[in-house]
């Protein structure tokens, strides 16, 4: 059970990390400009935020994905 209870914690505070990250984004998307929060906006703020979720997910394999990126990316270029 205990481990059970873990990782429970641990989904919600990466879920909550992702929260916070949506509320960073639209807060500075608000203080830029006073009018309404554009729908596309919107949508980019929780885009980021579950990119940041899935980023919490798996460090390891968002790293190594991202070093098999740059590694063709210098063999192409």
């Amino acid at each position: 059970m205990k481990g059970r209870s873990r990782k429970i914690k641990k989904s919600v505070q990466r879920l909550s990390t992702a929260l916070v990250s949506v509320w960073i984004v639209l807060v500075g998307y608000a203080t830029k400009s006073f009018s309404q929060i554009d729908p596309i906006e919107l949508l980019i703020a929780i885009t980021i935020g579950i990119i940041i979720y899935l980023i919490s997910i798996s460090t390891r394999k968002f790293a190594y994905l991202i070093k098999e990126i740059i590694i063709k990316l210098e063999k192409e270029g």
